[in-house]
């Protein structure tokens, strides 16, 4: 989430990591059916639902694999297979990022995600977080199969804050910043000037 002086906006934030992993799981397993992925169903189905937000076994290995599949069947961007593209293309087309390289950013990913998902995991905002003493408002986007948006919806309606909101992205899944970028600056734009949170 991030912080500001007039509030906190979560961009498809995950309340809980052990409730969303098996939704997602069974979810990239359910689409695999629906397509007659075989090579998938029989990949998801050895990898398994995770456990307390972690898979067994190699759990980094597990978990990148059910990303493969969250990215290949539009869960990660509504719509879209790839994520090239859209999500570094953003970073190539910069004069911020001269001479970054993709593989870089997938080593930094990968150290990330070894560092601190277990941790992740461990996390639970329903327990940790129901009293906030400045205003929450997520960006959801409508198709992210990788946090679903019922859990951060449930979330929100149970904590105390001064206010509270949600701003639906229709054409998002996991990545609204990418997908629908003009809205989300405009929604941070509102929520910095203490504006009212609109459609």
């Amino acid at each position: 989430m991030a912080r500001s002086a007039t509030g906190i906006a979560g961009r498809c934030e995950s309340p809980c990591e052990a409730d969303a992993r098996p939704i997602a799981s069974r979810r990239h397993r359910n689409e695999a059916e629906r397509r007659g992925d075989r090579k998938a169903v029989a990949l998801l189905e050895r990898i398994g639902a995770p456990e307390n937000g972690l898979y067994r076994g190699d759990w980094l290995e597990s978990l990148r694999a059910q990303r493969t599949y969250l990215k290949k069947y539009g869960g990660f961007l509504y719509g879209k297979s790839g994520v090239l593209d859209l999500h570094f293309g953003s970073y190539l087309r910069t004069t911020e990022y001269r001479g970054f390289s993709i593989s870089t950013y997938f080593k930094a990913e990968l150290f990330c995600l070894r560092a601190l998902w277990p941790e992740m995991a461990n996390v639970d905002l329903s327990r940790d977080a129901a009293n906030i003493g400045t205003p929450v408002f997520l960006f959801l986007g409508r198709h992210d199969w990788n946090t679903p948006p019922s859990l951060a919806e449930a979330w929100l309606s149970g904590i105390s804050a001064p206010s509270k909101g949600i701003l639906w992205f229709e054409d998002s899944a996991h990545c609204p910043s990418f997908e629908e970028p003009e809205k989300f600056m405009a929604a941070l734009a509102r929520i910095s000037h203490n504006e009212p949170l609109s459609e």
